[in-house]
């Protein structure tokens, strides 16, 4: 989902990417900047004593958090209830170790 602001500076809806892409190249839309009161995508937060990623972000201050395996922490909680632990310098990869059961053959 992208989040993207009319040109008077409203809110819209969240959309696609295809939907953002073809508001913003016909000059109906405006993307949400970057960082939003300091934090930005993928920014490592506390909240509420849990370690989570900002997934999404919006300009009025609220964001989308997630832990690291896409468990949905809150759809929309203000920066002021945020505490940013690190700032994201690269892609978040989620990797996942899996155990190969032993083929029986001795």
């Amino acid at each position: 989902m992208v989040y993207v602001l009319n040109n008077d500076g409203s809110p819209l809806m969240p959309c696609t990417e295809a939907k953002a892409r073809h508001l913003v190249e016909g000059g109906k839309a405006n993307q949400a900047a970057r960082k939003v009161a300091g934090f930005g995508l993928g920014d490592k937060v506390m909240c509420s004593g849990q370690l989570c990623y900002i997934h999404g972000r919006r300009s009025s201050g609220y964001f989308d958090i997630r832990r690291l395996d896409g468990t949905r922490v809150h759809a929309g909680i203000h920066y002021r209830h945020l505490t940013l632990v690190e700032r994201a310098n690269t892609n978040l990869i989620y990797k996942e170790v899996m155990e190969v059961p032993p083929s029986g053959r001795a």
